[in-house]
């Protein structure tokens, strides 16, 4: 098990403030002791900030995020958190970090961080009581409410007699008390990652950057079209296998499902849909639509095996392969493990993206395309990618000028954080099948080299993989000459976008990263999608 930090990426065609979130993660409760060590943590930042971006990317809510906060800091966003759902539809409150139960107060308490709590009474003026923030959830208007409390994460109060005198014997917390559902109204859910009295665990693994709940709940949200109440029930069920029964998320309800079942996080898949009017669909079944601010339509894949071998299958395609890994296309490997189609697939037969292909490879797919269809099909210019990646911000400029200049923008719209989900990296997956390779650490899509193409979630234009699986050719060289590939009697390096199955390194992944090599150049981490020029009128 690693971590599976979803992934993310961009907005439903929702009015933001039909849906709103407040997320918290308390990590640091003391600055002068190292993350991990009590009362630290390690993983709720973490959580807060993933959670945060699926969210906001992907699932349209407006985010109001903090983490490591204050009493006053937790106080302030519960406030600027009711004053934007005055018009919200959905309300969310996700807490992760420490949580315990007072028995002699009668509540819970979620802890901001640097809270002394020397007695137990102080709990009352310097923890979050659970009841406040209940009450003032159910004053919202919102017609349907989540509170979902990842917490209890081990011995919060180390050191405290009189936390230490009623916790039981080897046990890492107590967990909090059952919520009384009756006190409930029938439109709020509360949601504990761990059964009342149990411990949560911070993470299984010293390798993960998320705890179990976390990972799950995260993978759960991006599966579309189904109910909440139906993924709170996954969750637990998930959680429980996930920690070797060991924990099981319990759901406080008043009795009534009906809001719960109602309300999808991600109906229809979740990725802006174009214009039907405005797509395109050709004869080897490649789908194509539009991106504002430029003239053609991208195909929302990168070319599949299957797509390069009917090019090869067609004796009139008037091109021939030749040079360093001709034929690898159809058969290549890396450490025995298969690129560009799954293991016992053939090539004509994959949906993984083809590989092995130079730029001349993929020039003369294009042509022979174009042929084929009577339309003009070509690779993107470095600036088309740009505006579809979501960077229309770069400017112009050569590619070497722009070439990764924007600092901390990544295709799933977030900073670099190890997220499974997000794209088909350099991951865990590829290490366990004995490639050798470096990986991000704590990272797993569950490919170690290609992935079929449309498997992880497209961005708001509906492109899929414009990050991972594989560097996509562009038309132009690196140095800005040719921008539209039209002269192939070049040797200036050429240039592709994007990164691949086998990269690991943060700045490799960058939205505005380029590389660039021989346009005869074949390898196993390079790949290529086409655009259509203009307006197809199908």
């Amino acid at each position: 098990m690693k971590t599976i930090f979803l992934a993310l990426l961009f907005a439903l065609p929702a009015a933001a403030a039909d849906r709103v979130a407040l997320i918290i993660g308390n990590t640091i409760y003391d600055p002068a002791k190292p993350k991990g060590t009590a009362p630290n943590l390690i993983t709720p930042d973490n959580d807060a900030k993933a959670l945060a971006v699926l969210l906001e990317k992907t699932l349209a809510f407006k985010v109001i995020l903090k983490t490591d906060a204050a009493l006053n800091d937790m106080a302030d966003a519960v406030e600027e958190f009711k004053a934007e759902t005055a018009s919200a539809k959905v309300v969310l409150v996700f807490y992760a970090g420490h949580g315990i139960e007072s028995a002699s107060l009668g509540d819970n308490f979620l802890l901001p961080v640097q809270a002394k709590l020397v007695k137990e009474a102080h709990l009352e003026t310097e923890a979050y009581p659970l009841k406040t923030l209940l009450s003032d959830v159910q004053q919202l208007s919102a017609t349907t409410r989540l509170v979902i409390l990842d917490c209890c994460r081990n011995n919060p109060l180390e050191g405290r007699a009189w936390y230490d005198a009623e916790r039981p014997q080897n046990e890492y917390g107590r967990g909090l008390a059952a919520v009384d559902s009756k006190a409930l109204d029938q439109s709020t859910m509360v949601v504990f990652s761990a059964a009342p009295g149990k411990p949560a665990k911070d993470r299984l693994l010293t390798t993960d950057l998320h705890s179990p709940f976390a990972e799950v709940l995260m993978a759960k949200l991006m599966e579309s079209s189904k109910s909440c109440a139906q993924i709170f029930g996954e969750v637990e069920e998930a959680v429980f296998l996930k920690t070797s029964e060991q924990q099981r998320p319990k759901t406080f309800l008043n009795g009534n499902l009906a809001p719960f079942t109602a309300f999808v996080f991600r109906p229809g898949g979740g990725s802006a849909q174009p214009d039907a009017a405005t797509t395109f669909t050709n004869s080897l079944g490649m789908k194509f639509v539009p991106v504002p601010g430029t003239e053609v339509l991208f195909c929302i894949h990168e070319t599949r095996s299957k797509d390069y071998a009917a090019f090869m299958a067609d004796g009139n395609r008037g091109y021939t392969m030749r040079g360093d890994n001709a034929e690898e296309w159809m058969t290549g490997d890396f450490s025995k493990v298969p690129v560009g189609r799954g293991s016992g697939e053939k090539a004509e037969q994959s949906d993984h993206p083809v590989a092995n292909v130079s730029w001349l490879d993929a020039m003369a797919f294009c042509d022979w395309l174009s042929k084929k269809e009577g339309k003009t099909y070509r690779l993107p210019t470095d600036r088309e990618w740009s505006v579809a990646v979501g960077i229309p911000q770069e400017g112009n400029g050569t590619p070497k000028a722009l070439d990764s200049k924007i600092a901390d923008v990544y295709p799933w719209g977030g900073g670099f954080v190890a997220a499974s989900m997000q794209g088909n990296y350099g991951d865990s997956t590829a290490e366990a099948k004995g490639t050798g390779l470096s990986f991000i650490k704590g990272y797993r899509d569950g490919f170690a080299t290609t992935a079929p193409v449309m498997s992880f979630p497209a961005n708001k234009f509906g492109l899929y993989d414009m990050g991972g699986n594989l560097w996509e050719w562009c038309s132009g060289c690196f140095d800005g000459t040719d921008p539209t590939g039209k002269d192939r009697s070049l040797a200036d390096s050429r240039m592709a976008r994007g990164g691949s199955w086998l990269n690991f390194d943060s700045s490799d992944l960058l939205s505005s990263c380029r590389i660039f090599g021989r346009p005869s150049l074949r390898s196993g981490n390079r790949g290529f999608r086409v655009v259509l020029v203009g307006r197809s009128d199908g």
